[in-house]
């Protein structure tokens, strides 16, 4: 027993003094690697910067050598544009600048390379009162700005003076002549030299400005542009301090170790970009002369540099150890751990197969898209896969263990010719049909399907029912039955009215001359323009219905929905003065052309509004409202015209764009027709809105780029 205690008390000695001694050595050894992993980070900042500044160089000497060049052959400047062109060309560096150009001395742009779309065949000489334009035109000095917002992009803009020597009465002297400007894009560049940066798994590398600004971070986007020493808070979440980055800011060369709280402990290497030459900024407490001290820095998480020092050492540490227990424990005991351990990967594999099995299982129970559900014999529901939660609206838990017919289909019991009391009734398959009322989405089709489940007795106890949404199939279905009934009722409307047309012209002709004829007797004459005015009205109707049976053409072009608009409601005014309408506008405002026909759009418009005067008899309130949004993986515009009127019969919902349904006293029921009917060719959507005594509102969405010219 003594010799048994004596040999422990060796054991954990030995462990323990092995212990210790990986300890000091992973932590001397993790101290060294992230050392001389930070000094390889100054390296490659230092070589980043040195490429920044390189690039400014370039374009410096670039600009001031074509600066001498034009300001000695400005007279044949206009002649050779070709030749600025070439120029310019040398100045591309792939997309960080943005174009380079050159303005006269009356500020006007004679050439620009590469021209801007924005720009082309717009008057752009209009330069004379830009401060880089001003400065180098009355220092006859180079103007250099700071990083400045224009049309949502961040731009260096850097200008040299061209000038040429003259000589005077009083000696010589310089004349200007014009300048060349570069417009430089900060976030190109900024990208350019620092996202290439990949240090260890994770490194990266991101850019300060003189004054505390975030050039490039590919970890923190947000925070681009913004001042990280005078942010609202967000900044602070992970850092408890900036004395690094003020050291940035005041251009110093370092490594240090700092702690983020929500990446831990990181080191980071930083090294200064002194971006403009002094060659060009001979004083630098003139206006935009200035050298610009940015700073790159490398960062890397700790835990990533060291992570192969450590697994090493917890591999020394584990084998070490297990070596030590070799040696000092038996035979038997290697034995049974043996065993032991057999039998735990036996275990470990089954369960593995078993969850590997079920999560295959359930992968393909959710993957079909379509509703699946299985209830048991008291119609509760017992499982669900993700097609069944979209389809129902409700969450995983608010289904299992509820009666189906409740959640379903908010019933107090079992549905009428339910397939699922069929199948567990016969122990048979069943199908069936249920519209589902939704309020988001309206009423939806649901096919259904049921298959038994039974137990080893051939009992049925849980049913398996498959849904599937045929809505769409449905409404295809009818629409293409009302497109056959009204290709039918269009070759009859055509047939009718075209044998209508001719009598009505003979009867228009023959009172014309009746009332000639009796055109000294009032009485005859009231009753023949009583005449005339019916014929005129029934010549109307027969001409809409020629019109109804006619193939409709577009005519696209772009249009701004909201000039449309403008155009109808004051084509109106004295209709609505007529009527005591008053007319609420909420217009998006935005400028956005989409392609469309803007005669057979504004007659939708204009029926629309008709319409709306028609349910307000006493006169009220139109609200027509234009949106440009989003969705659906693409852009579209929508239109709202809502009325405070007598509103429309939910019984009547249904059926107001059928031909010739109206509940009017004039007119045969064609215009909500034809308003449809002009929305599905231009592939957009109609809906309605409506309650008895509080109005109605029709939503009209169209697509900008669904038609094509």
């Amino acid at each position: 027993m003594k010799n048994n205690t004596g040999l422990a008390v060796i054991i954990a000695l030995v462990i323990g003094i092995i212990l210790v001694v990986a300890f000091n050595v992973q932590k001397s050894s993790e101290k060294e690697i992230a050392s001389q992993f930070n000094s390889q980070q100054l390296i490659v900042a230092h070589e980043v910067a040195i490429l920044i500044e390189s690039f400014f160089k370039k374009t410096l000497d670039e600009l001031n050598l074509a600066a001498f060049f034009l300001g000695r052959n400005i007279s044949e400047l206009e002649e050779t544009t070709p030749l600025l062109n070439k120029l310019f060309s040398n100045l591309q560096f792939d997309s960080i600048i943005i174009s380079t150009a050159f303005i006269n001395a009356k500020g006007e742009m004679l050439s620009q390379y590469p021209t801007p779309e924005s720009l082309k065949n717009k008057d752009i000489n209009s330069f004379d009162n830009k401060d880089f334009f001003v400065f180098s035109k009355q220092t006859l000095k180079p103007f250099i700005s700071k990083a400045t917002m224009n049309k949502g992009r961040r731009e260096i803009i850097i200008s040299f003076p061209i000038h040429k020597q003259t000589k005077t009465e009083i000696g010589e002297g310089k004349e200007f002549l014009g300048i060349l400007v570069c417009y430089i894009d900060v976030k190109e560049l900024a990208q350019t030299f620092s996202k290439p940066i990949k240090r260890g798994v994770i490194g990266y590398a991101w850019i300060l400005n003189e004054d505390g600004t975030l050039l490039y971070h590919p970890s923190h986007p947000e925070m681009i542009w913004r001042n990280i020493f005078k942010n609202d808070g967000t900044c602070f979440q992970c850092h408890e301090s900036f004395e690094n980055e003020k050291r940035m800011v005041r251009g110093e060369i370092g490594t240090k170790e700092y702690f983020v709280k929500t990446g831990g402990k990181k080191i980071i290497a930083y090294y200064p970009i002194k971006i403009f030459d002094k060659r060009y900024i001979p004083r630098l407490s003139e206006k935009g002369m200035r050298i610009a001290n940015w700073s790159i820095a490398v960062s890397s998480p700790y835990s990533n540099v060291i992570s192969l020092i450590k697994q090493s050492n917890r591999n020394i540490l584990f084998m070490t150890g297990l070596v030590v227990l070799v040696l000092f424990c038996g035979s038997i005991y290697l034995i049974t751990i043996n065993i032991k351990r057999v039998k735990a990967e036996e275990k470990m594999t089954w369960g593995e197969k078993v969850l590997e099995a079920k999560n295959r299982l359930q992968a393909l129970f959710d993957g079909i898209t379509d509703g699946i559900s299985i209830m048991d014999k008291d119609y509760r529901v017992v499982a669900v896969n993700k097609g069944q939660v979209r389809m129902s609206g409700k969450s995983e838990d608010e289904l299992i263990g509820q009666l189906c017919y409740e959640k379903f289909t908010d019933k107090d019991g079992v549905c009428e010719g339910c397939p699922v009391e069929v199948t567990m009734t016969t122990g048979k398959s069943s199908t069936g049909e249920r519209i589902v009322k939704k309020e988001s989405e309206g009423k939806r089709y649901w096919s259904m399907l049921t298959f038994p489940l039974k137990d080893s007795e051939g009992r049925t106890t849980q049913v398996i029912k498959y849904v599937r949404d045929i809505t769409e199939q449905k409404e295809m279905n009818e629409e293409i039955e009302q497109s056959r009934r009204l290709s039918a009722m269009g070759e009859m409307i055509a047939g009718v009215a075209h044998e209508i047309k001719n009598p009505l012209q003979n009867i228009s002709m023959g009172i014309s001359l009746v009332k000639y004829e009796t055109e000294g007797n009032k009485e005859c004459r009231e009753t023949i323009e009583n005449i005339m005015e019916g014929v005129k009205s029934l010549n109307t109707i027969v001409e809409d219905l020629l019109d109804f049976s006619k193939p409709m053409k577009l005519d696209i072009f772009k249009c701004d929905i909201d000039e449309i608009l403008d155009e109808v409601l004051t084509s109106m005014d004295e209709i609505f003065e007529k009527n005591h309408t008053k007319i609420k506008r909420d217009f998006c405002g935005d400028k956005k052309y989409i392609r469309i026909d803007g005669m057979k759009i504004k007659q939708v418009f204009i029926n629309l509004i008709q319409n709306s005067i028609e349910a307000m008899p006493e006169g009220g309130e139109i609200m027509i409202s234009t949106k440009n949004l989003s969705g659906k993986g693409m852009d579209y515009s929508e239109v709202r015209i809502r009325d405070i009127g007598h509103g429309i019969a939910e019984g009547n919902l249904g059926r107001i764009f059928d031909p010739f349904f109206t509940t009017k006293t004039k007119g045969v029921g064609l215009g909500m027709a034809i308003i449809q009917r002009i929305v599905k060719l231009h592939k957009g959507e109609i809906k309605v809105n409506s309650e008895v005594g509080k109005g109605t509102e029709f939503i009209l969405t169209l697509y900008p780029n669904s038609l094509e010219y």
